[in-house]
């Protein structure tokens, strides 16, 4: 905290005092928390990764709701409805779902059975089929299409198949884009509403969500295999 302190004098910011605050938080309560160790891949370096997780939100949410006059939870993926209000603490509530504003008409949804993601029936064989339906679904959608993969593993094996026989240019989304380089990268495959370009991403990711594609920018979103 000293050294952070002494940082913020000179540049206003301070990295170091975001590891004190995590350290004094590391030593918090034991109840419906977790301490974790783990590792994960950023800009292709394995790195160890400490983190102190609260496993049941309600011990902070609870209290707010309950010294509330009124609290308005909106989502469109807020179903079951009975369970988050269980995970949020939420009492004296009134549950209401809604339909899609959207006309039916509107949107095609079509499932691909003869493929799968399944651990162990992954192959190249597997990989190349994949590739072989998204192509097809691609090359016939006049404008964008976005195409989301469990991993960018999977993704990276399909795209061996899928580039070779894709007719429109692809966009292979990069593990650790930074704020900067995911605009750019966006306003790149936006440009192409016309002629037609493929993202290829993970559903985890970048560009799942969060990102604004209205109007005709983008005309279809492929799905492989669901990020369970």
């Amino acid at each position: 905290e000293l050294v952070s302190e002494e940082f913020r004098e000179k540049q206003k910011r301070s990295y170091i005092g975001s590891v004190a605050d995590f350290l004094q938080k590391w030593e918090g309560p034991d109840d419906a928390f977790a301490r974790i160790i783990g590792s994960k891949y950023y800009k292709e370096r394995l790195n160890i990764v400490v983190s102190y997780k609260c496993l049941d939100p309600s011990l902070i949410t609870k209290d707010v709701f309950d010294n509330s006059y009124s609290t308005i939870l909106m989502s469109g993926t807020l179903t079951p409805t009975s369970m988050y209000k269980d995970v949020l603490g939420v009492t004296n509530d009134v549950e209401k779902e809604y339909g899609s504003p959207f006309p039916l008409e509107n949107s095609l949804n079509m499932i691909v059975p003869q493929t799968t993601t399944k651990f162990t029936a992954r192959n190249e064989e597997q990989y190349k089929n994949i590739a072989l339906h998204v192509s097809r679904i691609v090359n016939n959608v006049p404008g964008n299409s976005a195409v989301f993969f469990p991993s960018y593993v999977i993704r990276d094996e399909v795209n061996k198949y899928f580039s070779t026989i894709c007719n429109k240019t692809t966009f292979l989304e990069i593990s650790g884009m930074n704020k900067v380089e995911k605009q750019e990268f966006l306003d790149r495959f936006k440009s192409y509403k016309n002629s037609g370009a493929v993202l290829l991403g993970v559903a985890a990711a970048n560009f799942a969500e969060g990102i604004d594609l209205p109007g005709d920018l983008l005309k279809c979103v492929v799905v492989v295999g669901l990020p369970l």
